[in-house]
């Protein structure tokens, strides 16, 4: 028997997994873009020429590999977010704790292993060393 108390907490985390994940589809589909983590609600995608797409025969952290704007200090949380699924194939769930901690480009460049283990739930200690090393490229 598990106790009510755990269960509970099992379900709201389960809750909190899944809208993380509704989240993060929203804003790949363009229904939820934000520029920033910080916003709730922004204004409908832009008309504009499509953005161009880096080289997929870029190493990974390589410049070419990187969002538009070049210099990670300039990434907002949206870039950043957008660069650990294309670059890392990190798991959704984990890409949004990313954007739920409003972890944009100067906040990435200062990340440590136990950053990426007790605030933002990486468990794996060699995905942590694969995240850390990448993310060592880019600066």
């Amino acid at each position: 028997d598990v106790p009510a108390g755990a269960d509970f907490a099992r379900r709201v985390r389960e809750g909190e997994e899944e809208l993380e994940r509704h989240i993060l589809t929203l804003r790949r589909a363009g229904r939820l873009p934000v520029d920033g983590c910080h916003a709730a609600v922004a204004a409908p995608p832009s008309l504009g020429p499509p953005a161009a797409t880096p080289s997929v025969d870029a190493p990974l952290g390589s410049p070419a590999a990187a969002p538009l704007k070049q210099r990670v200090e300039a990434w907002s949380c949206s870039d950043v977010c957008d660069w650990l699924e294309r670059e890392l194939a990190l798991e959704t769930a984990t890409v949004a704790r990313f954007c739920s901690h409003h972890v944009d480009g100067p906040l990435l460049l200062l990340l440590d292993d136990q950053d990426l283990r007790d605030e933002l739930g990486v468990d794996s200690r060699l995905l942590r060393k694969r995240i850390l090393s990448t993310v060592s490229r880019l600066s």
